[in-house]
């Protein structure tokens, strides 16, 4: 019994500290976001997008679209309607470097096709600013990823930069644009339901350090009784 009491102790407190980490990680995740969006926005043409601490900063950069397909990421829900996050092309002026940016959410038709209207992009020296994001990250990735370089249109299951850019044959950047104005606002929403309240998780521990030491006194009142010897 003392060695299944000192066993169940040191889970519970185990699971305590664990839920003390994650609410401390979730809050610093917290203070980044909220930190590097209300920076001012950063000219993005000299920067080296390999940095961390560029996630979640709001900037700007010049260049123009390139004239390949456009990119569709299905499946993507935007107010409990289903459709499609568009992705094009966008060459950083004075250098080789393209970045891929999220132009916003189109819905799908009944047959489950991408409304779009003209997808054509004309290259044209332009400014956009928007928010840097790390490329979504697929929970299963389920489907084949397929390029014709003749096709007007590249639907994706999910997105793949490093295929991106193969398929491409561009130097593209590991961060993705979020241009338009709703998809930022999808994305803080989003960020919200998955942080959650660092809160949430300190009052978990408080439940598995209560516990712990609910078992650590029935441990010792019943050893007590044990060794009285009235």
């Amino acid at each position: 019994m003392t060695l299944l009491s000192l066993v169940l102790v040191s889970l519970l407190t185990s699971l305590g500290v664990w839920q003390l980490q994650r609410a401390d990680a979730k809050a610093r995740l917290i203070a980044h976001f909220e930190q590097n969006s209300a920076q001012p926005v950063l000219q993005l043409n000299a920067t080296d997008f390999t940095d961390p601490r560029l996630i979640n900063r709001l900037g700007a950069v010049t260049g123009q679209f390139r004239d390949t397909p456009v990119i569709l990421l299905n499946n993507q829900l935007l107010g409990g309607r289903l459709g499609f996050h568009r992705f094009a092309l966008f060459q950083l002026a004075g250098s080789d470097r393209h970045l891929l940016v999220n132009r916003g959410w189109v819905p799908a038709n009944a047959e489950g096709k991408p409304l779009l209207g003209d997808p054509a992009l004309r290259p044209r020296d332009q400014e956009l600013r928007g928010m840097l994001v790390a490329a979504p990250r697929p929970g299963m990735r389920l489907g084949e990823l397929r390029y014709r370089a003749d096709a007007p249109l590249l639907e994706l299951p999910y997105l793949d930069l490093a295929w991106l850019r193969q398929v491409l044959a561009v130097d593209l950047q590991p961060l993705v644009l979020l241009q338009d104005a709703r998809i930022i606002e999808h994305y803080r929403q989003q960020r919200q339901a998955t942080w959650l309240n660092p809160q949430r998780h300190r009052g978990y521990a408080l439940m598995w350090f209560s516990l712990a030491l609910a078992l650590g006194v029935i441990y010792l009142v019943t050893n007590l009784k044990r060794t009285d010897p009235g």
